[in-house]
């Protein structure tokens, strides 16, 4: 059986019953990724070995060849100027990365999924969307008249740290204790902080940060 069979057969016995404007958020489930991966696995009847089995998940219900970028804890965004001219940042670097797509169809295909899963359609008269997926990624798509198709995907980040004291993380961000103190303090006495800076600078991050330091008794 060739992969496309494989991938069409599973597609009828598995994803034909869920709701294509769904599929992203139930792939981003960690829990109801691993139960999909196991109803392919039995649609495919022992025709395809674990990097089969992810690549007709990425592909069915994911981000297609994009999966394995944004499943890489390190990677912050995924820039997609062209079917083999994909980008990552990765550690604050841009780096060009082998990823591809078949062609242009695949990767407008894509960007269709990301607008349907935020009840939203790309057409002649939009042919673009902002989104913000259901994890609190943020992406970018753009077909044709505009251009593209093109893909952004800017990934949420957990991660959230003390904004006090001398965590290793702050002082290598360029952020001095004494600074983080000072902010701290200022959280506290309920003072007002504007965060501002470049995409990828970090905001969210302080931002949650600072959250951190309101005393647990204020209502927000």
């Amino acid at each position: 059986m060739t992969d496309a069979a494989l991938v069409a057969r599973v597609r009828a016995e598995v994803a034909a019953g869920i709701d294509p404007a769904g599929l992203l958020a139930v792939y981003a489930d960690p829990s109801r990724r691993v139960l999909l991966r196991e109803r392919v696995r039995v649609a495919a009847r022992g025709n395809a070995n674990d990097a089969d089995l992810d690549a007709i998940c990425a592909e069915l219900f994911g981000f297609g060849p994009l999966q394995p970028l944004l499943d890489d804890p390190l990677v912050t965004d995924v820039l997609v100027n062209g079917p083999r001219e994909i980008f990552v940042e990765r550690e604050g670097r841009l780096e060009r990365t082998a990823v591809a797509f078949h062609g242009p169809e695949e990767v407008a295909d894509l960007a269709h999924r990301i607008a349907a899963s935020v009840g939203r359609e790309l057409t002649l008269e939009r042919p673009f969307v902002d989104a913000r997926m259901r994890d609190g990624s943020r992406a970018n798509a753009v077909i044709a008249p505009v251009g593209g198709p093109t893909l952004s995907i800017r990934k949420f980040a957990r991660i959230s740290v003390p904004i006090a004291g001398r965590a290793p993380s702050w002082t290598a961000a360029g952020l001095h204790p004494d600074a983080g103190a000072l902010l701290e303090a200022c959280v506290r006495a309920g003072l007002t902080i504007v965060v501002s800076g470049a995409t990828g600078s970090g905001k969210s991050t302080l931002l949650r940060s600072l959250a951190g330091a309101i005393p647990a008794d204020e209502r927000l």
